[in-house]
């Protein structure tokens, strides 16, 4: 079944016992997709995820090769690849064992957008209820942050905007996330983050990664 735009799905989870591959294949009800992979562990070998698009024909088109991951990680990686057909392909390539999950989303807009939270011993997530007042959404306190991810998980229609300072964090200043929709930024460790809502009670999400 074709995903939705706004909606997304678990591609693979799995935890492999020895070298092997595993391929699954999609569709999207939109014109571009994003990938999302987390990786608890991996104790041996490595593991490597490609995205291919599929033609009318069946063949694959390759839109994107994640690092190969070697060792233990935490690591958070994702993709929004501009797709040409909305038939996809994930394969996973592993030589020893590893426990990772793979998630697709569908999302409609223009241009192609990447983080990567890469190099970190921990990561943490978070939950805030905003109101329609400027205030600290992620604190500055998580230490050598290399990214974070925030989430609009309102189901109401709220938007949010999120700066860099509470002065900012206005419906006339601030980086406006609509209801579902997901910012993702590069920023270091010392940097709060300030959101605001259209609507007061907006239910937001976030992830960051750092240690």
């Amino acid at each position: 079944m074709a995903i939705n735009p706004g909606r997304a799905e678990q591609v693979i989870r799995e935890t492999t016992t020895g070298a092997g591959s595993t391929v699954r294949d999609g569709s999207i009800l939109a014109d571009s997709l994003m990938i999302s992979i987390w990786i608890p562990s991996i104790t041996s070998g490595d593991l490597t995820i490609t995205v291919y698009t599929l033609t009318d024909s069946g063949a694959e088109v390759v839109l994107m090769d994640f690092p190969t991951i070697s060792g233990p990680t935490t690591d958070i990686y994702l993709r929004k690849l501009k797709l040409s057909s909305p038939n996809y392909r994930v394969r996973a390539v592993y030589t020893g064992v590893c426990d990772y999950e793979v998630q697709a989303k569908a999302i409609t807009g223009p241009g192609e957008t990447s983080i990567n939270m890469l190099g970190s011993s921990s990561w943490s997530v978070g939950q805030a209820t905003i109101g329609t007042s400027a205030q600290v959404l992620i604190p500055a306190a998580i230490q050598d942050r290399r990214g974070f991810i925030i989430r609009n998980f309102s189901t109401s229609g709220q938007v949010i905007y999120v700066a860099e300072s509470a002065a900012n964090a206005t419906p006339s200043m601030g980086f406006p996330i609509p209801t579902g929709e997901v910012l993702m930024v590069d920023v270091a460790s010392g940097a709060e983050v300030y959101a605001c809502s259209s609507v007061a009670g907006a239910d937001v999400r976030y992830a960051q990664a750092g240690g």
